[in-house]
């Protein structure tokens, strides 16, 4: 069987909204009450260029319009879609280096000697998207007390962004 496939293409460049800075600061606002997330100015670049594709999903003209489709009834499920979009979704073992560093010399030492003593360690890695962080506090922690999967310690890894915790 075959099949017939027809690509067309334009070089016509993809009109790009402006975003205002009042426009940016009702989708600041909009972020912040919904998931804490808090975006200054210096952001609106970014902002822009990751609700672009947003636009054309929706067929919105333009910023205002999309804020007002996600103020709107009908626009409610487009408030995860935006939070999703304006999210960096960057993980790694041993991202940022310097925090798993003071990780492993600050803090740990204080856990083994909790889990040593039969108490309950509890940790939260937030926003790690596929959990490559959480995986590294569990390493050091293991490299520490290699009997801590036998104690009373947890991880717990989420991340704000859908699709990262599809993943």
């Amino acid at each position: 069987m075959t099949a017939a496939v027809s690509i067309q293409s334009s070089n016509a460049p993809i009109a790009q909204a402006e975003l205002s800075k009042d426009e940016f600061a009702q989708i600041a606002a909009i972020a912040t009450q919904i998931s804490g997330i808090q975006l200054n100015e210096s952001k609106l670049g970014l902002v822009r260029s990751r609700l672009q594709k947003r636009l054309r999903v929706l067929g919105k003209a333009d910023f205002r319009e999309y804020i007002a489709f996600v103020k709107s009834a009908e626009g409610k499920a487009e408030i995860d879609e935006l939070i999703c979009a304006i999210t960096t979704n960057v993980t790694a073992f041993n991202r940022e280096p310097h925090h798993f560093e003071h990780f492993r010399n600050k803090v740990l030492p204080g856990l083994v000697a909790k889990m040593q003593r039969g108490e309950p360690v509890r940790i939260w890695s937030a926003g790690c998207s596929n959990g490559s962080e959480a995986y590294t506090i569990a390493c050091s922690i293991l490299g520490a007390n290699s009997k801590a999967g036998q104690q009373n310690c947890r991880i717990l890894a989420s991340d704000i962004d859908k699709y990262s915790l599809e993943m």
